[in-house]
């Protein structure tokens, strides 16, 4: 792990596509039926070609989609355009070959947080 990193901070490096995710809220549980594609796309109101699409992560959750899952209780829309935006700055770095950890941003971040972390047993012994 880089020092000053987050435990998640290789999500932003290669976060997956968010329809994987909506599979999940698809799946049984205990006290939870579960949906079809089918069912889940006509709960939803989109078209199950176009469901199919996201879950395989060929096609974008759109905000119109992440607002409808928000009403079915599977997360805030927020959450889902976050991850589809995470995944997709990921993909267009790696069509760039621009990779995350050499973004200048990012090495800045990562040595003041470095200097932050050491820095705090100092202070913790001074007090």
């Amino acid at each position: 792990m880089i020092a000053g990193a987050s435990p998640h901070a290789w999500l932003r490096r290669n976060p997956p596509h968010p329809g994987g995710l909506i599979a999940d809220h698809m799946e049984p549980a205990d006290d939870y039926p579960g949906f079809s594609v089918a069912e889940a796309a006509q709960k939803l109101g989109v078209s199950r070609g176009y469901l199919s699409r996201v879950i395989a992560g060929r096609s974008r959750v759109s905000l119109d989609l992440a607002m409808k899952m928000e009403t079915l209780g599977w997360g805030t829309a927020e959450n889902w355009m976050e991850d589809q935006t995470q995944y997709d700055v990921s993909q267009e770095r790696k069509r760039r070959k621009q990779p995350y950890a050499a973004a200048p941003a990012v090495v800045a971040y990562e040595r003041m947080m470095a200097e932050h972390e050491a820095a705090e047993p100092e202070a913790a012994r001074a007090a």
